[in-house]
C-alpha cells in the first residue's frame, strides 16, 4: 500500500508563536497558511495532488517535474484571484 496525499504551497510571511506553560504549543498564524489552505481544496476539482500559487513559481528555477496554469482562482475569503497551478503526473 502506497499512501497517497494532496498539498497546497504558498510563500509568504508567517507568524509563529510559543504558547502555554505547562504544555507548550507552536502555532503557526497569517494569510499565508489561509492561502495554502484554500488551495488545496482545489485539488480534487482540478484533479491534481500539489497545487501551488504564482508566488511559489516565481521562486521555482528548476523544478524535476511539468506543471501546467489552471488560471486565477476565487478562494474564499479573499477578494483578488489568486493564480494557482498544478504539477501534471509523470
Amino acid at each position: 500500500m502506497v499512501p497517497g496525499f494532496k498539498a497546497g504551497l504558498h510563500c509568504g510571511i508567517v507568524t509563529c508563536v510559543e504558547a502555554g506553560d505547562i504544555k507548550r504549543e507552536i502555532a503557526y498564524h497569517g494569510d499565508t497558511l489561509n492561502v495554502a489552505a484554500r488551495i488545496l481544496a482545489n485539488c480534487k476539482e482540478n484533479d491534481a495532488d500539489i497545487i501551488f500559487t504564482a508566488s511559489v513559481q516565481e521562486r521555482i528555477h528548476s523544478m524535476p517535474y511539468t506543471y501546467e496554469e489552471i488560471g486565477n482562482a476565487l478562494l474564499k475569503g479573499k477578494n483578488t484571484p489568486v493564480l494557482i497551478y498544478k504539477i501534471n503526473a509523470s
